[in-house]
């Protein structure tokens, strides 16, 4: 079984990543949703200052 996984797409973590990383993963996005690929959303529920990021 194939399944796409979008871990902790979340705006206080994408400063860190290229301009272009969110039009990449939406373009995955729509074409698993397409083809009926099951998309799994992963988010880290920790606090971004446990792990030394400041939040947006």
């Amino acid at each position: 079984m194939k399944a796409l996984l979008v871990i902790d797409v979340q705006q206080g973590y994408m400063e860190q990543y290229a301009p272009a990383l969110l039009q990449e993963i939406n373009r995955c996005i729509e074409a698993a949703q397409q083809t009926g690929v099951p998309v799994v959303y992963i988010k880290n529920v920790r606090r971004l200052q446990s792990v030394g990021v400041e939040p947006a």
